[in-house]
């Protein structure tokens, strides 16, 4: 019998693309697929769009708005093929995406498998994303994007979920599918599709695009919290001390420039929210002058001091001076 695969497209206000993205799932050369189209709250016509479809194979599941990461946990819930993929309703797949990810999960045994992908945008501009093979830990090459994945570019076998109970992390609209797929490589073995199968759409108004860089920064800090959490907890692999410690001194890096971002632009909330709800090393190995120097001041977490000291750098350049002498 031949496998279902179970695709999970949350949707909400897409109405000029969702159609697109679903004849591109139409059009697979693997036919035996389910298509879960969570409409998350959409005040457009996207349902009206996604109705229209005369398929069988479409599910359509109503909920209000709650983000995109509850939309996509709903139709994992709900998801009743033996692989799951994910396609949002803005982007495409080509012909034959579900045909060579199912043959290469079926060939290499291993229950994961990444593809390569395209980001093109309204100007026609296209820019390629190709993964190959490493030797060296696929998770810490990930997190510094030297191996390129994309949520929408990937097959797993549900029962990896179904054991670690592995979900999106609701409320999140940044970095939650990133999030999502370092959990899965915690706990599997990988495999990749060195082809660019699928099409990611790069729109005005889509969730990458918003600007909300103050909230993107505090989703970065909180998902690589909670990544070093599942890795300390699931993470398989022989290199587990070594890959916590390179985490470590990641999330580390990550709140001192945070930090000091928030300083320099005059948000000393944020700064002290980070300060005060994440415990990170204020040190590093191979720290620079400059860096010993602010460690003390934004310990302080004085808004006087960090005024002073932080946004003014002649005051600190004369501190940097008098160490040299």
């Amino acid at each position: 019998m031949v496998p279902t695969i179970s695709v999970i497209m949350p949707a909400y206000n897409v109405q000029d693309y969702i159609a697109e993205s679903i004849k591109s799932i139409q059009q697979q050369t693997y036919l035996n697929w389910e298509l879960i189209i969570v409409n998350d709250g959409s005040t457009d016509k996207t349902l009206e769009v996604a109705t229209s479809f005369n398929d069988s194979r479409i599910k359509i599941i109503n909920q209000n708005n709650q983000g995109v990461s509850a939309a996509r946990n709903t139709g994992i819930l709900s998801a009743l093929g033996n692989y799951i993929s994910f396609l949002d309703g803005d982007d495409l797949w080509l012909p034959n995406f579900l045909e060579t990810m199912f043959y290469q999960i079926s060939q290499s045994k291993s229950p994961f498998i990444i593809g390569g992908y395209c980001k093109f945008f309204e100007s026609g501009k296209i820019e390629h994303f190709n993964v190959t093979p490493i030797k060296e830990n696929i998770i810490w090459s990930v997190i510094m994007r030297e191996t390129p994945c994309h949520i929408n570019s990937i097959l797993l076998d549900k029962d990896i979920l179904l054991k670690t109970n592995i979900q999106f992390t609701p409320g999140f609209i940044f970095y939650e599918d990133f999030e999502f797929i370092i959990k899965i490589l915690c706990v599997s073995p990988v495999s990749f599709v060195p082809k660019e199968l699928m099409k990611y759409r790069q729109r005005k108004g889509s969730a990458i695009h918003t600007t909300h860089e103050d909230k993107k920064t505090l989703c970065d800090i909180q998902q690589t919290k909670r990544t070093i959490r599942f890795i300390k907890t699931h993470y398989i692999g022989q290199d587990k001390k070594d890959l916590l410690e390179k985490f470590s001194n990641y999330f580390s890096n990550l709140c001192y420039k945070s930090v000091l971002k928030f300083i320099r632009s005059e948000k000393y909330d944020l700064a002290k929210e980070i300060l005060n709800n994440h415990q990170f090393k204020l040190q590093f190995t191979h720290a620079k002058l400059k860096d010993l120097i602010r460690i003390p001041l934004l310990k302080s977490k004085s808004k006087f001091v960090w005024k002073i000291f932080i946004n003014y750098p002649p005051i600190l350049h004369n501190i940097k001076h008098m160490f040299k002498q």
